[in-house]
């Protein structure tokens, strides 16, 4: 991605949610808010227009649609499934007591603007790329950025380290209890930059910590319908994948940091516990959930 310019997978994502909420045989499972809250994102920007007036297109949705099969078969509905579940297992964190909600790498994910406006008590926090996260505060309505639990905060992890970021940002407690959010990010970053940042959200707050995130199955596994097209497709993006990890693992890898495992969620998996009336033949394969908390060993030693 270049410095001064949005993820475009930022953009791909709102694009699939829109698709899926307007054009989908799918479309009455799409929650109205996500829907909404992707096309104010898309309409703000001359590239988010251009997406708009593609979907629009009959032909050009064809055309999507033949792309994502020959890609990542059902991936634009993917999105919607991910984001509805990090969106329950938030709320489940708030229910429980945390108070402080950190969103890493948020791209145009609307989960704090959403949800800042419901839980007035809870702070949120959006960490992102500098460009990235001027494109998003540029969509919004000016209201929107001052609410006074609402936070965002630009951060070229190439330069600084998650550590770094928060010790050096006034809108961070480390005293509160804390929810993490990284979504569609970690298959992007090296295994050592993975392990530093796995000890960096389980070092930073000093009370309860939990950390919802996506992983990615292996490219070569079953469990992964990635096709050899996206590869070229992403290496073409400068978005090449990096590190991957076998569902079945990672309760194992995040032992080694001092995280506990409580659940993880495929497509198939969060369809049937959220949305027990979706008739879908077909789910992507690749891509899931994981809710994880500091182990209680960690807890007693802080």
């Amino acid at each position: 991605m270049k410095t001064d310019e949005a993820s475009s997978t930022a953009y791909t994502v709102a694009q699939g949610i829109v698709y899926s909420g307007r054009y989908s045989p799918d479309r009455e499972h799409v929650p109205v808010q996500l829907l909404e809250s992707s096309e104010i994102i898309l309409e703000s920007s001359s590239d988010g227009r251009k997406l708009l007036r593609q979907l629009r297109n009959p032909a050009v949705r064809l055309l999507l649609k033949l792309f994502e099969r020959l890609t990542l078969p059902g991936m634009s509905f993917h999105y919607v499934l991910r984001k509805t579940y990090i969106e329950y297992s938030v709320r489940q964190a708030i229910a429980s007591g945390v108070k402080q909600v950190i969103i890493l790498g948020a791209g145009f994910d609307m989960l704090a603007y959403m949800l800042s406006k419901e839980f007035k008590e809870v702070e949120f926090l959006e960490i992102d790329h500098p460009a990235t996260s001027k494109d998003k505060q540029n969509a919004l309505d000016p209201q929107v950025i001052e609410r006074p639990n609402l936070h965002f905060s630009a951060v070229d992890f190439s330069q600084q380290s998650l550590s770094e970021a928060l010790s050096s940002n006034s809108n961070f407690d480390s005293g509160l209890s804390s929810v993490f959010v990284c979504e569609g990010v970690l298959m992007y970053l090296s295994e050592n930059d993975v392990s530093n940042l796995l000890v960096s959200i389980r070092e930073s707050a000093v009370g309860d910590c939990r950390f919802v995130f996506t992983s990615l199955e292996p490219l070569q596994s079953p469990q992964n319908d990635c096709g050899l097209i996206l590869r070229l497709y992403l290496r073409a993006k400068s978005e090449s994948l990096a590190w991957f990890c076998p569902q079945s693992s990672i309760s194992l890898v995040l032992e080694k940091h001092g995280l506990r495992m409580d659940e993880s969620a495929n497509d198939g998996q969060i369809a049937s516990q959220l949305m027990p009336n979706l008739r879908r033949k077909r789910f992507h394969k690749g891509e899931y959930v994981v809710n994880a908390s500091k182990q209680e060993s960690q807890n007693n030693l802080s």
